[in-house]
Order: structure tokens, then sequence, then C-alpha cells
């Protein structure tokens, strides 16, 4: 006997909707983020699922600062991280595999503040640290 059309099309809608929430309640846990390939050897940048997660809701729409000018970012004070950098490698005798490494060892208490439109980004090979525009 022939399987009736519609059921394949309902294992299909079934497969589909289940595949989805497995994957929307992966992607809300913290284990389940994942490194660009760009951190695996250069700079670190971590992506975060998408707001929405599990619960289907659309994701709310945020607006993106426009890029910082290079004159912004040379304000922005990175010697204390520096700092905490050298003394990270003075102390474990190797260098930070993050910039998290330098705030759970207590070396830093926390990163300093970027302008809108800039981030901080550490490259864990050369262990030197930079704002960028985003």
């Amino acid at each position: 006997m022939k399987p009736h059309a519609s059921t394949g099309f309902k294992r299909l809608v079934v497969r589909r909707v289940l595949t989805g929430v497995l994957l929307g309640a992966c992607l809300a846990t913290e284990a389940c983020r994942k490194r660009t390939p760009e951190s695996a050897g250069g700079p670190e940048t971590v992506v975060a699922p998408a707001p929405g997660g599990a619960s289907g809701a659309p994701p709310a729409v945020a607006k993106v600062p426009p890029p910082a000018s290079a004159a912004v970012l040379k304000d922005v004070d990175l010697t204390p991280v520096r700092e905490a950098i050298a003394k990270y490698q003075e102390q474990f005798k190797q260098k930070p595999l993050g910039l998290p490494d330098l705030i759970r060892s207590g070396l830093l208490k926390q990163l300093p503040a970027v302008p809108p439109g800039a981030r901080i980004v550490y490259d864990p090979q050369k262990a030197t640290v930079s704002v960028v525009p985003l």
C-alpha cells in the first residue's frame, strides 16, 4: 500500500519544526556559542546567538552605530589592558587566550569603555590589543 501524499509532507513539516526547535534551544545556551574562524589564530571575536532563541519571537531591531572615526579611536586608553597582559605573561608564563582571562585572574577589573561604533580586539598570537571601528 502506497503512503498518502500528505503523509510525506507532514513528516517533512514535523522534521523541520523539530530541527528549528532544537537548534533554537542550542543557540540559547552558552555552550553553543561559536568563535569565528578568524579567532582560531587571529583576533578574538565571539559570535553570540541571535535574539529570539527557541521562543521563535522575532529579534529586536537594534540600531547599529556608525563606525567611529580614527581620532575617537585614539582617545581610548588601553594602557591598563596592556599592563595586565604583561603581568599575566609574567605570572602565568603564557599569553592570555582572551581578554576575559585578564578579568578572571584579577589583573583587570573591567575593559575600558569604547565609543559607540568601536570595539576592542585582542590578538592572542601577538598578545596585542587595539580599538577598531565596527
